[in-house]
């Protein structure tokens, strides 16, 4: 990707340079689109130009490659300037705003809304991506100045955006699922106010919106990962998961392949484009908090990794639960790769007559050790919660347990041969199975670090088991027992009980790694 983003910043300076020569009084301006064919606005929104800033830090992060850096700085900092002289010289913020954050659901203005915290926001941002420039440069001037402006932008943030007797913050087109995460990001909430501004945000999210989202493009990026770095990873998960109106589910419900620029439209009417990648700005989400998989900020380029996912149970009707995650990326020193798995001991299926329903138990270790319901006929409700309803096939039970039990798949056949008849003389039957499975392992992880790469590998223990109660084997051997890290295995060094969160950290280098928690008490 060095070639492509090289380009695109090529681009942003070409047009930083066309804009100088015809307007010097905007001199350091970027536009909002490049290469720049008069298309949208001079100066860029501070939300949109920041990408001149922030994209040589992502290729510093995940490629090791400082070189864009050194090209790119001066104009950077001409940026910067620009920036700088836009914004308002009594509060130290920038009010400026074309874009704001767009495609919210905010009442009325259609898209556009401007908002002054979205750019101070953003503001600060570039303040802390230049500090960083300018220490890797050795520019130690530049970096303290950026520094000190980066401090005194945030103390003024939370005194224009921060409302106490609300306890969240406040711009005149955001939703509180914008400016909280938002403002939990900078780091400008105090500690002693986080647990009622985080209250402030789930209330809105919960009670206000039923587990739905008001984000616009910029919200949508930071909400989630801010949910879950806060400890609401199950409502994080609760929002990605809907299928109603506004969700990503309900784009796919109303026959989308591709992402719309707008939460709004159906099938029928299309608000705004049909293909933007715009409200994917969570895409990272997935593989950083589901998945676990990052980049140590101390280090660059895959050189030290973190691999941390998240585990967490579904918010009971609002959606969310997932026993497994598979995820891979390609890095430059090869394939990172990070797939868990949480044993469930409760399996269903349902399916309609005249189809095979399958059963399996969620880890291969595990069998089905009993049928807890099976109905042939016209059963009702949902797993967990299945019932009888006008008729049932008899001995429905009985014929599953025999097909089923002992093994760690099946196949059931939903027809009249394999139950013996029909317990329904013209009526459409279906099957609803609930089994249970053993659980030799609440939960395994298995993970591939590439060559030359070392990792942080953060195995979460399952709610209700502590350090203190399992043993945790890598492939065959034992790793972890009764509270303690057990040397032995070649390419695991060290582990550790995290005093904060419920998991254990093992030391690991490059290779393939299986662990799994075991003897859990």
């Amino acid at each position: 990707m060095g070639a492509s983003y090289t380009k695109f910043m090529r681009d942003i300076r070409d047009a930083q340079i066309q804009i100088a020569a015809s307007t010097p009084s905007k001199a350091g301006a970027v536009p909002d689109c490049v290469p720049w064919y008069h298309h949208g606005g001079v100066p860029a929104d501070p939300a949109w130009g920041t990408g001149y800033t922030l994209i040589w830090q992502w290729m510093h992060q995940y490629y090791g490659d400082d070189r864009m850096l050194a090209t790119f700085y001066d104009g950077i900092v001409q940026h910067m300037d620009q920036l700088i002289a836009e914004s308002n010289h009594t509060t130290g913020l920038l009010d400026f705003s074309r874009y704001g954050d767009w495609c919210s659901l905010q009442d009325g203005n259609g898209c556009r809304k401007s908002s002054g915290l979205v750019s101070s926001f953003y503001f600060i941002l570039q303040m802390d991506a230049l500090n960083r420039a300018a220490i890797h440069l050795g520019k130690s001037d530049d970096a303290a100045k950026y520094s000190d402006m980066a401090a005194k932008t945030r103390v003024a943030f939370q005194k224009a955006f921060y409302d106490p007797s609300l306890k969240t913050y406040v711009d005149r087109h955001l939703e509180p699922q914008t400016s909280v995460p938002l403002a939990l990001q900078l780091g400008v909430v105090p500690e002693e106010n986080l647990a009622a501004v985080l209250g402030s945000l789930v209330d809105d999210i919960v009670n206000k919106h039923q587990y739905h989202m008001t984000t616009g493009i910029v919200g949508t990026k930071y909400l989630l990962p801010m949910l879950s770095e806060h400890g609401h990873h199950d409502i994080a998960m609760a929002l990605a998961s809907q299928t109603t109106f506004p969700s990503w589910g309900y784009m796919v419900m109303q026959t989308a392949t591709t992402l719309w620029e707008s939460w709004e439209g159906s099938q029928y009417h299309a608000a705004s484009s049909r293909n933007h990648i715009m409200f994917g700005g969570q895409s990272s989400w997935y593989y950083q908090y589901i998945a676990g998989l990052n980049v140590d900020p101390k280090s660059k380029g895959w050189e030290r990794i973190i691999i941390a996912p998240h585990i967490t149970h579904a918010i009971p009707g609002a959606g969310g639960d997932l026993n497994g995650v598979d995820a891979t990326i390609t890095t430059a020193r090869g394939n990172l790769r990070s797939s868990w798995t949480m044993a469930s001991t409760t399996v269903c299926t349902a399916t309609q007559e005249n189809s095979n329903a399958s059963l399996a138990c969620t880890t291969p270790d595990d069998v089905i050790t009993d049928i807890v319901f099976a109905s042939f006929g016209t059963p009702q409700g949902v797993c967990g919660n299945f019932s009888t309803f006008n008729c049932s096939a008899a001995g429905s039970i009985a014929l599953v347990k025999a097909l089923c039990v002992g093994k760690q798949s099946c196949t059931v056949p939903a027809t009249n041969v394999f139950f013996k008849g029909d317990p329904c003389l013209d009526v459409r039957k279906s099957l609803d199975i609930q089994a249970t499975c053993s659980a030799s392992s609440p939960y395994s992880m298995a993970v591939t670090i590439p060559v030359g790469s070392t990792a942080a590998v953060r195995v979460p223990l399952p709610e209700g088991i502590t350090a203190q109660q399992c043993s945790i084997l890598e492939g065959t051997t034992a790793i972890w027992k009764n509270g303690v890290f057990v040397p032995g295995d070649p390419g695991v060094t060290s582990g550790l009980a995290m005093s904060v969160g419920n998991y254990i950290e093992f030391s690991v280098g490059s290779g393939d790694y299986t662990f799994r928690v075991v003897d859990a008490k």
